[in-house]
């Protein structure tokens, strides 16, 4: 995310479908099927998995940035930690859950053990004001990455970068989990929509950081 945001890049459809674990059990991201430049400041389509969407995505009046995927973020270390999402879940309706995500208070489920740093980084990052967001103020990325989730059982950015860790579970072959289509041929709310999407074009684009694919 880093990565892309520094080049103005929103990604726009973070989940854990598209979170997948290479053959030495290193995360990769997927599917960049509606990631957007962000061109004059603001992106306005609205577009994204409706459990996943940031409020400023569902509502898109003033326009969204690249924070739109540090609420994303949120989402998904709720749904790692906890099991389930914050705002509806996939049997509820479309409308049921943009509703949610836009008004409905964050909880935890009661009785159900979530480490206390775990909470906090979630509620850092499921703030419903882009600007408050934790990644999204003037310590950017760097303040995200100081946050107390990360820290201990000798974890490093440093040593992530560069795949020195050990991970928690290496696959021993691949799998893949095919898509199913709801009966009806209802809309999945773990499938991604797009609505007047931009097709804007930049060719005069350059990559500000060209050297980073040198190390590959």
């Amino acid at each position: 995310m880093e990565f892309l945001h520094n080049r103005q890049i929103a990604y726009l459809d973070l989940k854990g479908e598209n979170c997948l674990l290479d053959q030495h059990g290193y995360l990769k991201i997927i599917d960049f099927g509606v990631a957007e430049r962000v061109r004059n400041g603001r992106l306005h389509a609205v577009k994204g998995t409706p459990l996943f969407m940031a409020p400023e995505v569902i509502k898109p009046t003033r326009g969204y940035t690249t924070t739109a995927d540090l609420w994303s973020l949120g989402i998904c270390i709720y749904d790692f930690m906890v099991g389930q999402f914050p705002f509806g879940d996939a049997h509820a309706t479309q409308v049921e859950i943009l509703k949610a995500v836009l008004k409905a208070p964050l909880r935890f489920p009661p009785g159900q053990k979530v480490a206390r740093l775990a909470k906090s980084i979630i509620r850092a990052l499921l703030v419903r004001d882009p600007d408050a967001r934790l990644g999204a103020g003037a310590g950017g990325y760097t303040a995200l990455k100081s946050h107390e989730f990360f820290e201990g059982n000798d974890f490093s950015f440093d040593a992530l970068l560069s795949r020195q860790l050990t991970p928690p579970f290496v696959p021993k072959s691949e799998m893949y989990h095919d898509d199913v289509e709801n009966p009806g041929g209802e809309l999945d709310m773990c499938s991604t929509i797009s609505v007047a999407p931009s097709h804007e074009t930049n060719d005069d684009w350059t990559d500000p950081d060209p050297e980073w694919q040198d190390v590959f």
